[in-house]
């Protein structure tokens, strides 16, 4: 049976949290950690690493190396589906939100960063 990705596994339904992603200063101690806590299945592709958590039973989040180790703790960075993510970083911006990641292309869809008006981070994402 193939592998499904991430992308063919989000429903075609917008405004709701699709995929949740740590970006973590030490991935082994995250990995043992989350495993410890919570039996969640894992399995590397290329250097990133899949979860199988949740309802999702075969995939419900990912983790990375942080790309801003030294500068960005550790941290979890949710992505909710849209529509046009450009007509919603627009749309946050215009209610307070700071545009960190302008929309930019990716292997699964279109993506943008915000930081909501309270300084919370939010990806807007996009399927292809």
């Amino acid at each position: 049976m193939a592998r499904k990705s991430p992308v063919d596994m989000v429903n075609d339904v917008s405004h709701q949290f699709v995929w949740f992603e740590l970006a973590s200063d030490d991935l082994v101690v995250a990995k043992k950690f989350f495993q410890d806590m919570f039996g969640w299945k894992m399995s590397e592709m290329g250097g990133y690493v899949m979860v199988a958590a949740g309802a999702a039973k075969e995939l419900g989040a990912g983790m990375k190396a942080n790309p801003g180790i030294g500068h960005v703790p550790s941290h979890w960075a949710p992505y909710v589906s849209v529509d046009d993510v450009k007509a919603a970083t627009k749309k946050a911006e215009k209610l307070g939100a700071k545009v960190i990641h302008e929309v930019h292309e990716t292997p699964n869809g279109l993506v943008s960063t915000v930081l909501d008006p309270t300084g919370a981070p939010l990806n807007l994402w996009q399927k292809k």
